[in-house]
């Protein structure tokens, strides 16, 4: 059996075996690898590769091959979230807890209506979480102690 690679946006992608959704959610991965310097990565195996995205290691997919949990806490990310991950539309567990991330949240967050899990403490992230993934967390949080600051505050992470 003969596999065919070819590349989509400079992207390496297995032709004709990803549907239009997995091929945007492989190039939201391939963002943040380039954005966040996944050749430092603690942990990076097979990132970057013409494999299957759900082969990725830290990556975990559901029945479909759809992009369900970014684990990618404690792994030396170092640079900015691409505004692609908001392409990735069944993700419910987003980890960047303790890496080397800065600047803003980027708005697409928001589109992540199935995320329940989003860990971004540990990085030097500024500002406000954008509006549009604020509700649904202050939603998951519900009554939360009020002399803590509010979820969507990024300045003490």
């Amino acid at each position: 059996q003969t596999l065919t690679v070819c590349m989509w946006y400079g992207v390496p992608a297995v032709a004709s075996a990803l549907s239009p959704s997995q091929a945007r959610e492989r190039e939201a991965l391939f963002d943040l690898g380039r954005s966040c310097a996944s050749e430092h990565w603690v942990r990076n195996t097979m990132w970057m590769s013409a494999a299957h995205v759900c082969d990725w290691q830290l990556v975990g997919c559901d029945g479909e091959g759809r992009v369900k949990v970014l684990a990618l806490d404690f792994n030396n990310l170092t640079g900015t979230l691409p505004t692609s991950l908001g392409w990735l539309e069944r993700l419910q567990d987003l980890d960047f807890e303790q890496n080397h991330l800065f600047g803003s949240v980027p708005s697409t967050i928001g589109e992540l209506h199935s995320l329940v899990q989003l860990g971004l403490g540990g990085n030097q992230l500024s500002g406000l979480l954008p509006a549009e993934a604020c509700s649904p967390l202050q939603r998951i949080i519900g009554g939360a102690d009020e002399r803590l600051p509010p979820p969507c505050d990024l300045s003490r992470n």
